[in-house]
């Protein structure tokens, strides 16, 4: 039987990549292990929180929502009602 012996690689643009990226990998898996950690302790302090103290710490962005529609034109109940008679300065009209 033969014996095989593996020589260290020689020093090339293929290790000096394999070993850069070992150390970004190894960055960027400590990274997560810490977001975990961080991500444990938050559940940890929320669990005992009340109701309302969860919501604010987990409250989604907070964003005005799209309003669509003819709210914002003046005079909107003159033009919407054609069935009806047509009064001036009309805002609402009520049967």
């Amino acid at each position: 039987m033969q014996k095989i012996t593996v020589k260290p690689a020689s020093k090339n643009s293929k290790t000096a990549r394999f070993k850069a990226r070992g150390e970004l990998m190894a960055k960027r898996k400590a990274d997560a292990e810490l977001a975990v950690k961080i991500d444990r302790a938050f559940k940890k302090l929320s669990t005992g929180c009340s109701e309302r103290t969860q919501k604010a710490i987990n409250l989604p962005s907070v964003k005005e929502p799209e309003t669509t529609g003819s709210i914002c034109i003046p005079d909107v109940a003159m033009y919407q009602a054609g069935h009806r008679k047509v009064r001036k300065n009309a805002t609402h009209i009520t049967r």
